[in-house]
């Protein structure tokens, strides 16, 4: 997989992944996007290409340098490009560049998270769990308070019998 050619919802699945996220790539009237599943929340839309707070977030948590750096295109016209750079990680000192700022950071992180091999792309990733798994998973992770409380609502809901 070569990083510099994902875009768009591919770049923020693969993104989601190296964050650790269980999610998944959708499309919908021929658009991509990526779907996060948020511990006791539900599905979340995660698209930090386009989201200047989760991709700063994500350069902050990484301790990225991003900087802007003047350059001349094919036709010779001066535009800035971004610079992304992992200087504060041992394993892994890379740098992407992008017209984007959000896009550069998304692209390092994949890149870094490939290089520490905690994302391997070549594996498929883990299917998203169903609805009944879901609620499974959220009713285990209830304390026994919450759990008395939830039967107790359970019991004093009205029959429809009634």
């Amino acid at each position: 997989m070569n990083v510099d050619h994902l875009v768009g919802g591919a770049l923020d699945y693969w993104t989601a992944l190296a964050e650790g996220h269980r999610a998944e790539l959708r499309g919908m009237y021929g658009q991509d996007y990526c779907r996060i599943d948020v511990p006791y929340d539900g599905f979340q839309i995660f698209a930090p290409t386009t989201n200047s707070k989760l991709a700063a977030d994500i350069a902050f948590k990484r301790a990225y340098t991003l900087y802007p750096h003047p350059c001349l295109n094919a036709c010779g016209v001066q535009e800035t490009i971004w610079l992304a750079e992992a200087q504060m990680n041992r394993q892994f000192h890379g740098m992407h560049t992008d017209l984007n700022p959000r896009v550069a950071i998304c692209r390092l992180r994949v890149s870094e998270a490939i290089a520490e091999g905690t994302l391997d792309p070549t594996k498929p990733p883990r299917p998203m769990l169903s609805t009944a798994e879901y609620e499974h998973l959220a009713l285990r992770q209830l304390t026994d308070d919450q759990a008395r409380m939830s039967y107790q609502r359970w019991a004093a809901r009205p029959s429809r019998n009634a």
